[in-house]
């Protein structure tokens, strides 16, 4: 029997390989609707693409070990852009027993 797995989902388990992942087009990275976020104009990340933001890590804020704010982001606090952000962050495939806070 030959079977072929056409989608693995693999957790991430380091925070250097987390913060390397793209944030668009990722299949971890998923909406409400369990779709990638794409990079249309209807896309959950449109300000945060305009503000330069394609991969996670440029949503960590390294120093403060903790995720940007919008206003760091340069990004309008607009209710749309406050849940994207947090579409994202949500979605990122954290390894809890590795990362807790």
């Amino acid at each position: 029997m030959n079977v072929r797995a056409r989608f693995v989902k693999i957790e991430c388990t380091s925070q250097a390989k987390v913060l390397k992942q793209p944030i668009f087009n990722n299949p971890l990275v998923i909406n409400v609707i369990r779709h990638p976020l794409g990079v249309n104009r209807f896309s959950e990340g449109r300000a945060i693409v305009k503000a330069g933001c394609t991969k996670i890590k440029d949503l960590w804020d390294r120093e403060d070990r903790e995720w940007k704010s919008l206003l760091a982001l340069g990004i309008n606090s607009h209710v749309i852009n406050r849940t994207s952000r947090d579409i994202i962050i949500c979605s990122i495939p954290w390894n809890l027993a590795t990362f807790p806070s």
